[in-house]
């Protein structure tokens, strides 16, 4: 076979690789979770209106809200309810004492800890402050049934449920990943 040309198996074509599955939330509008991050920012934008004229801002906020539902807690309990990183409480707890709405107070109990304590000046401020959460909430409400409104917050209660539980079984899909949030993903939108 000195003379015969050497025969190379013929090439298959591979297939181009297919187009993912068009997602029924490429549109923003049927996203769930972009439909309630918008709601959200536009929700706070008009109660931060508000509240600014009270010279209250909205992480001043999150935490007078926690505190009013439980005034006496301590740093890391304020952290876990509100949602941030113990630093980011250290500091709004600087700002809030700075601001004459709280105080530090050693646990009576456990010298280790430390309660923040509404001062009279943030307890006033919850009687004004709070009727601005029923404003928003009827500029955001008009035309929407009572059943409805009803209907919104159980299926909004069963979605923070299910991802709170597959938070904690492990199974939610890191930020960053293909599949999870981060650039790119419209951030679980």
């Amino acid at each position: 076979m000195s003379g015969a040309r050497k025969r190379t198996p013929a090439r298959v074509a591979k297939a181009p690789p297919a187009e993912p599955a068009a997602s029924r939330y490429a549109d923003p509008l049927q996203s769930l979770g972009y439909l309630c991050r918008i709601n959200f920012r536009q929700f706070a934008r008009e109660l931060e209106r508000r509240i600014a004229r009270h010279g209250v801002s909205s992480g001043q906020w999150r935490s007078l809200r926690v505190l009013w539902e439980g005034d006496g807690i301590t740093q890391r309990e304020l952290s876990e309810r509100v949602g941030a990183t113990e630093a980011t409480t250290v500091s709004m707890i600087r700002r809030l004492v700075r601001d004459g709405l709280v105080e530090r107070r050693p646990d009576p109990d456990d010298a280790r800890k430390v309660r923040i304590v509404l001062t009279p000046r943030a307890r006033r401020l919850q009687a004004r402050l709070i009727p601005y959460v029923d404003e928003v909430h009827r500029i955001a409400l008009a035309g929407i049934s009572e059943a409805d409104q009803a209907l919104v917050r159980r299926v909004l209660t069963q979605m923070s449920q299910n991802l709170a539980e597959a938070a904690a079984r492990g199974r939610a899909v890191p930020r960053g990943t293909r599949h999870g949030t981060g650039p790119g993903t419209g951030d679980a939108d």
